[in-house]
């Protein structure tokens, strides 16, 4: 069985719209650093050194990206 193009196609349909309403592709990916990066230090108990290790990043890294994205821990 080949797939066709078609049912390729379907699958690459957006079901909404890629750009934010500010129109920011920078927006989207900064939103998506910071649910990510949140959810990792809610599952680590808010340990940035935890969530460093889970994202595979250094911890010192983690902390520079946390303060750029404003997020507030405790």
């Amino acid at each position: 069985y080949y797939i066709t193009k078609q049912e390729v196609a379907s699958y690459l349909v957006l079901t909404e719209n890629p750009i934010d309403e500010d129109g920011s592709f920078a927006n989207r990916i900064k939103e998506f650093k910071r649910t990510l990066i949140l959810k990792s230090l809610d599952r680590n108990d808010k340990n940035v050194s935890a969530a460093a290790r889970e994202l595979s990043l250094d911890p010192s890294n983690l902390r520079k990206i946390i303060k750029d994205l404003n997020i507030t821990i405790g």
